[in-house]
């Protein structure tokens, strides 16, 4: 091996030295990176209000009322009666959002909720 062989393996193994420890730097640096404490970052689709605890006998908020569908068709003739509610053609009996239709009049429906029965009247607009 000539004198100039020797000064480019050394050339080589001086450049060498820094990419292996870069290389053995970067695994701990991603893995120590992936241990972090995830609980601190904040949820970005979380609604702002649920930030804040809720104080010690303070009561929960209360469900907001559902909101009612919206009839838009009434069909009667012999013996049947359907209606179109949010698009959707329904019998007696047949369910839209948890609801159930209960009984279809001339210009209105009746559904049963979780509150009761509610009336819904034909949508003119």
């Amino acid at each position: 091996m000539s004198a100039t062989d020797h000064t480019r393996a050394r050339r080589r193994r001086a450049l060498m030295l820094p990419r292996l420890a870069w290389m053995a730097w970067l695994p701990a640096v991603l893995l120590a990176a992936g241990t972090a404490d995830a609980g601190a970052l904040r949820d970005p689709t979380r609604p702002l209000a649920s930030d804040q605890p809720r104080r010690p006998g303070t009561p929960a908020a209360t469900p907001a009322p559902p909101v009612l569908p919206s009839l838009q068709l009434v069909l009667t003739s012999a013996g049947r009666r359907y209606a179109v509610i949010d698009g959707e053609l329904l019998a007696v009996g047949d369910q839209v959002r948890g609801m159930r239709l209960l009984q279809v009049k001339q210009d209105a429906v009746v559904l049963s909720t979780p509150n009761g029965p509610r009336s819904l009247l034909l949508n003119t607009d």
